[in-house]
């Protein structure tokens, strides 16, 4: 499996943030954890999370649609 360029740039910047400014790297580390703390434990978290769940699902169906299977023999 290739890596894809841009994954390796995030992560290289999450490095460079980290060793840079710690201060920035805990402030934006606590407002994801603060952010999915939120979307775990309320109810508009929940439906926010559900219809995210839906709009991925339905997404995945429909680029599935049409294409055959490798591998498949008929």
């Amino acid at each position: 499996m290739r890596t894809r360029p841009a994954a390796v740039l995030a992560q290289l910047l999450a490095i460079a943030l980290f060793f840079a400014a710690p201060e920035a790297f805990a402030t934006t580390a606590n407002a994801v954890l603060a952010t999915l703390h939120f979307l775990l434990t309320s109810e508009l978290g929940a439906a926010v999370l559900a219809v995210a769940l839906m709009v991925t699902l339905l997404w995945l169906a429909a680029t599935s649609l049409g294409r055959p299977r490798r591998g498949w023999v008929a």
